[in-house]
């Protein structure tokens, strides 16, 4: 069976040779996207190298590329000529600055990246009040069409050996990213009718991108994320139902309807809002984290969701730095403690953004080999 076979088959319920085995990262990518991506200390990692090679050779890989358009400046098609870029490089970092020109004055955003690691930390957000509002507001959307050419390159180099995964960001996440979110958690109290515009405005330029996207041939699964910015203790299940359900369920109904998958990728505690993934008829939800950096443990997230969506869990990331290989066995064990295997998919709840260390390297292999030797059918 190939890897694709397994992935489908496992969501859709069927009957496979084994459960897949999901690694994120660096490991979601053929070794071609990795050899040309930015990211050097990829390619210089020989634990990483080795790893990749033993993981791909044993497991199915799970490619990714983001959904052309989904932009977190409130998912804005603009002109490039409207944006004035500004690198920066030294010996231990790189930054960069954009000014955006709006036609209600100049939006500011900096980032920067240090060496050997692939987190950009934000220095700057276009959003300094709800002053600038009417400014990103007023951007028109006139730039030029998205090109889906990334996409078909990864999907080519994956082959049979896995099935693509399109990230497609929440529209509220790309409202929250625009300010600091300090300010936007208070503001979604103080200024819910602002949010709430904003928001309205992102949602309906990501569902043009995610139906362009389809009709252009992207697929199969569709992975929607950062809805954990709106779920308890982050916010109330009301503030959840007015900037995240409404639309991710008509993004749901949109992706079911072309015969594709929604996965919902979601941190923390999700247990108050599985109801709502069960009416959204979500396919895949990942992770599924048990206290304390969640609140449902996988057995009972299983016993919630009756079969009706697969689950993608779930070894901690602390846990792949800190434990040993013989914990992460049984914490892959553990997720079959019920006897049931069927729509499970092994995963981590997150993965390094730089190197590897060697006890990481061994836990990651012990995960891997946990997972083929408990996994099968």
């Amino acid at each position: 069976m190939t890897g694709k076979e397994r992935i489908l088959k496992t969501i859709r319920g069927e009957k496979t040779d084994r459960v897949p085995i999901r690694l994120d990262g660096p490991f979601s990518m053929p070794w071609e996207t990795i050899a040309n991506s930015r990211n050097s200390w990829m390619r210089n990692d020989l634990l990483l190298i080795d790893l990749h090679k033993y993981y791909v050779k044993n497991c199915e890989i799970f490619p990714r590329t983001t959904l052309p358009g989904s932009n977190r400046f409130m998912i804005n098609n603009f002109d490039p000529g409207r944006v004035k870029e500004t690198f920066k490089h030294s010996d231990t970092y790189e930054e960069f600055w954009d000014e955006i020109d709006t036609p209600k004055g100049i939006l500011t955003k900096g980032a920067r990246r240090y060496k050997n690691d692939s987190t950009w930390w934000t220095l700057k957000y276009p959003v300094d009040t709800l002053d600038d509002v009417e400014k990103i507001l007023s951007i028109p959307q006139d730039g030029p069409e998205q090109k889906y050419d990334k996409f078909f390159e990864i999907q080519e180099a994956a082959g049979e050996s896995g099935s693509m995964t399109v990230l497609v960001d929440t529209p509220m996440i790309a409202v929250s990213s625009v300010m600091t979110f300090e300010m936007f958690l208070i503001s979604t109290l103080t200024d819910p009718e602002i949010i709430e515009e904003m928001v309205s405005v992102a949602a309906a330029r990501q569902k043009r991108n995610l139906v362009n996207g389809i009709n252009a041939g992207l697929g199969p699964i569709f992975r929607i994320m950062g809805s954990e910015q709106a779920t308890p203790p982050m916010n109330g299940i009301e503030v959840y139902d007015k900037l995240v359900y409404k639309y991710e369920k008509e993004y749901c109904d949109i992706i079911h309807e072309a015969g594709h998958f929604a996965q919902i990728h979601c941190h923390g505690n999700i247990k108050e809002i599985l109801p709502r993934f069960l009416e959204e008829r979500v396919d895949v939800i990942d992770p599924v984290e048990a206290p304390p950096s969640g609140n449902v443990d996988f057995i009972e997230a299983k016993n919630l969701t009756a079969g009706k969506i697969t689950l993608a869990g779930n070894i901690q990331f602390d846990d792949l730095e800190n434990s040993t290989p013989e914990k992460i066995e049984e914490a892959v064990k553990y997720l079959f403690s019920d006897g049931k295997k069927d729509h499970v998919i092994i995963t981590t709840s997150a993965f390094p953004t730089t190197f590897l260390t060697e006890n990481m390297s061994r836990n990651i292999r012990a995960l891997i080999d946990a997972g083929l030797k408990n996994g099968q059918m």
